[in-house]
């Protein structure tokens, strides 16, 4: 069953494999049979070469500028100059909102395009980052029109250093996922639609059809506080405390009281349920 996916993701497993290598192979050139493993490396590429995208990464053209890009989420650390156990890259954080994305979809019968969607536009919202760092939330509104210089500048590198990577038949998309509408305008975390043009709606209530191409932003941010809530909480619950952690997690927690139910979820009821098992009362023990 699946075999053209299942060939697929044994490809992208091998990239992943030979990006990591690649950096694993700088500082291992002394070890006696290193280039022998880099041989085998290199050679089994050539088992995917039947997938284009294997192809233009071999051919080192935009793709795989992309692909390293990328990569350079891995080590970027979430919640910067703040100590946490464990420690999250920012390519980590992505997944993880990506994946609550899913959930959330399924959990609302969003039709095919709008999982896709949701599970795309999480998976990358914070790819800028690539190129201007993990900027922490009390940084950006400390200053009155913080938030939109940094805004513009992300508007800027997306467009200059992101876009022309893409896949010319894919950008218009791409750029979609990533949260760019209207003229020069970029927010990932509203609520839209998009047919000819790209259209910001209050409610997606009537929306659920595979033609509107719905982005559920509202929803998505959501997911993006609950993936910090447990970030700090998980932090806390090591013992590894400071007062970003602690500030933070209050103000999340606050921010979702005000609004528990979105889009038929009680994300509120989710961040109790974890912040329960996580902190369970003395006397009880978690399962």
């Amino acid at each position: 069953m699946y075999k053209k996916e299942r060939f697929i993701l044994k490809a992208a497993s091998y990239i992943s494999t030979r990006w990591e290598f690649s950096i694993v192979y700088q500082t291992s050139q002394f070890l006696n049979d290193i280039d022998e493993v880099k041989k085998a490396v290199d050679e089994e590429m050539e088992d995917y070469y039947e997938l284009i995208g294997v192809r233009k990464i071999a051919l080192k053209q935009k793709l795989s500028r992309f692909i390293d890009l990328s990569g350079r989420l891995r080590f970027q650390k979430r919640w910067a100059q703040t100590p946490r156990v464990p420690e999250t890259s920012v390519l980590g954080h992505m997944l993880i909102v990506a994946l609550f994305s899913y959930f959330y979809s399924k959990k609302i019968g969003a039709c095919k395009t709008r999982l896709e969607n949701n599970f795309f536009c999480a998976l990358f919202h914070d790819l800028p980052e690539a190129l201007t760092r993990d900027i922490i939330t009390p940084v950006k509104y400390s200053v009155n029109g913080m938030d939109d210089i940094i805004g513009d500048i992300e508007i800027q590198k997306i467009e200059e250093d992101i876009l022309p990577l893409i896949p010319e038949h894919i950008r218009n998309e791409f750029s979609y996922l990533l949260g760019l509408y209207g003229n020069g305008e970029k927010n990932e975390f509203l609520n839209k639609i998009y047919q000819k043009n790209i259209k910001v709606v209050d409610t997606l209530n009537t929306y659920n059809e595979d033609k509107f191409n719905v982005i559920d932003g509202v929803a998505l941010k959501a997911c993006d506080k609950l993936a910090a809530y447990i970030e700090a909480s998980l932090s806390l619950a090591h013992g590894v405390k400071s007062r970003e952690l602690i500030s933070g997690k209050k103000q999340i927690m606050e921010s979702m009281s005000k609004n528990k139910n979105i889009g038929g979820v009680d994300f509120y009821a989710l961040v109790m349920e974890i912040e329960g098992y996580l902190n369970p009362p003395q006397g009880s023990h978690g399962t």
